[in-house]
């Protein structure tokens, strides 16, 4: 249902697939373009912008586990900045490249914990600091996840 310009979907309309899945929004040329909403039959959804067909631009995904994301999409990847929320209670808010934590964000767990510092590919790599939920810190640099050099204070060195 909708706009049609020379034979193609374009303008605001709704299309609903025999699978359940629907979208309602803008279309260009027969394909998802502008503002919209794609609800897939398994219950996860997409509101934001579109671009050709791909999520591009700010939008929101919910997954039908309960996860969200909102953020930053460049062709169909979380790429950017955003916030992604787990069922769980978990978040990571920063940055992205091809859907993967990527830059300075900050992650904190359910449980308290909070790292904050440099992604790449989705692992801790680079200067960060983790602080776990009883307070004590952990600081320096890591490697795929793990604290590879510890940051020395001042104060660590009269330490026994």
């Amino acid at each position: 249902e909708g706009e049609w310009v020379d034979g193609n979907r374009t303008g605001y309309g709704k299309y609903n697939w025999p699978s359940g899945s629907s979208y309602q929004g803008y279309f260009l040329n027969g394909k998802h373009h502008g503002k919209g909403v794609y609800r897939w039959s398994d219950g996860a959804s997409y509101d934001g912008d579109w671009s050709n067909g791909a999520k591009h631009g700010k939008g929101t995904y919910r997954w039908a586990n309960g996860d969200v994301y909102t953020g930053d999409y460049v062709n169909d990847k979380r790429t950017g900045k955003g916030k992604y929320t787990w069922a769980s209670g978990d978040v990571y808010e920063g940055q992205y490249l091809n859907n993967e934590s990527h830059g300075q964000g900050t992650y904190r767990w359910a449980n308290g914990d909070v790292y904050t510092g440099s992604w790449v590919n989705g692992q801790r790599t680079g200067k960060g600091k983790l602080v776990f939920a009883d307070g004590t810190v952990e600081q320096g640099e890591y490697e795929n996840g793990k604290l590879i050099k510890k940051k020395t204070s001042f104060f660590d060195l009269f330490r026994k």
